[in-house]
């Protein structure tokens, strides 16, 4: 599959930073509704956030996807939505589901995978990373979020999605692929150029950005602990849906 043919659905997109591991692939860079570029390509980006998406939106203008004055719709090639993953999604219309760091939230693992799955064309990949908890481990960790769901072993993981449908086609352990100090300082570096976001969102700044770095140093630096002791892992992998027709 060829970058402009790709219809992508991106779960649980946060404000939307999948979007320009693709958006450079635009030839002219800059929005324009009857380029060719548009009439191949789609991202649809969905969070249970509204202020995600609303920032998301920004983030599209001040990057030239859209033009400043430009009113998001559900027709746009590139769209920012709030909607679950569990909430019903058009069918077989994705060649290609982005789930980074999401699917740990699912209330159900093998119900939102199966939803999913229905929206995802025959042939069509589904990349995800997410954490994975092993049995040894025991209680969930301490920083990880009480919403968060579905830490299982690989094992199940694995188990589910075969089960659904989706054959995996590439696994990577990332554990000691990153080093947290400087995932903490590359992020406060990316977001400090917004300046506009400071008081645009309902109740002012999205967060107090030395108190949230120092907080996300202290997690990775924790996560990074277990990642060594082999209580938790951390990988990437794809899993290609199965074509019934192909296999009969």
């Amino acid at each position: 599959i060829s970058l402009p043919d790709l219809e992508i659905l991106d779960v649980g997109c946060g404000v939307g930073g999948s979007l320009y591991y693709f958006w450079p692939e635009q030839p002219q860079n800059e929005y324009d509704e009857n380029d060719l570029y548009y009439k191949a390509f789609s991202y649809t980006g969905i969070t249970i956030s509204q202020a995600e998406v609303n920032f998301a939106n920004q983030l599209a203008k001040f990057h030239g996807v859209f033009p400043a004055d430009h009113e998001p719709d559900e027709t746009d090639a590139i769209y920012f939505g709030q909607q679950s993953f569990d909430d019903a999604l058009p069918e077989n219309a994705y060649s290609l589901i982005l789930a980074l760091e999401s699917l740990m939230y699912a209330n159900d693992l093998q119900y939102t995978v199966r939803n999913l799955m229905s929206s995802l064309q025959p042939n069509g990949i589904m990349l995800m990373a997410d954490e994975f908890w092993e049995p040894l481990a025991g209680d969930s960790p301490p920083w990880m979020s009480p919403s968060s769901k579905t830490l299982l072993p690989y094992a199940e993981w694995k188990e589910i999605l075969e089960a659904e449908g989706c054959h995996i086609t590439y696994l990577r352990d990332l554990a000691m692929d990153y080093e947290p100090s400087l995932v903490a300082s590359r992020a406060l570096q990316a977001t400090s150029q917004y300046t506009w976001w400071d008081g645009w969102l309902p109740g002012g700044r999205l967060w107090d950005m030395q108190v949230a770095t120092q907080q996300a140093l202290e997690a990775l630096q924790y996560r990074q602990s277990l990642m060594e002791s082999g209580q938790s892992s951390y990988m990437l992998l794809a899993c290609t849906k199965v074509d019934v027709e192909e296999e009969e």
